[in-house]
């Protein structure tokens, strides 16, 4: 929205609001595609890791049952699985869906600021506080759980 104008007529709107969702789109197929690039390590060290007996969950596990003395004879010391597709277009239609969704939460802090920028002109300066707040802790939420899956991703290696 232009800041010199205080009206916008319901056409200029829809155009500012087409142009929030081509931007949007724009985010999401650029980190859908950089999902694809990176879809090996999205499978194998991700979706696929908890079929490792390493895993964090079933260390800690097997780790408590030690310390309480229980018997671990439970816990596997390998996981013996084969995943089918009972499609033809199983396996692509994973990986396009696959990347599609991480596109989607990878380009999550754009969409949300894309909004943001959108609705602001029309939001009163006492609510203005209360979504920046809003946007600013669920933008280092996001950040700060993406961490924390880094982090754990590099002590399985």
């Amino acid at each position: 929205m232009d800041k010199t104008d205080k009206k916008q007529s319901f056409l200029s709107h829809l155009e500012e609001l087409r142009w929030v969702f081509i931007r949007c789109f724009t985010g999401i197929v650029i980190c859908s595609i950089l999902a694809f690039i990176f879809s090996d390590f999205i499978f194998d060290q991700i979706i696929f890791a908890p079929k490792n007996t390493d895993f964090p969950t079933y260390t800690i596990y097997r780790n408590l049952a030690e310390t309480l003395s229980m018997d671990t004879t439970l816990f596997a010391t390998e996981f013996n699985f084969e995943l089918q597709n009972r499609k033809m277009e199983g396996q692509l239609s994973v990986l396009i869906w696959t990347c599609f969704s991480f596109g989607v939460m990878a380009a999550f802090p754009l969409i949300m600021l894309e909004f943001w920028k959108y609705i602001n002109p029309a939001v009163y300066k006492n609510e203005k506080k209360y979504g920046l707040l809003f946007l600013s802790s669920a933008s280092l939420l996001f950040f700060v759980n993406r961490q924390q899956k880094v982090d754990s991703l590099n002590r399985i290696k």
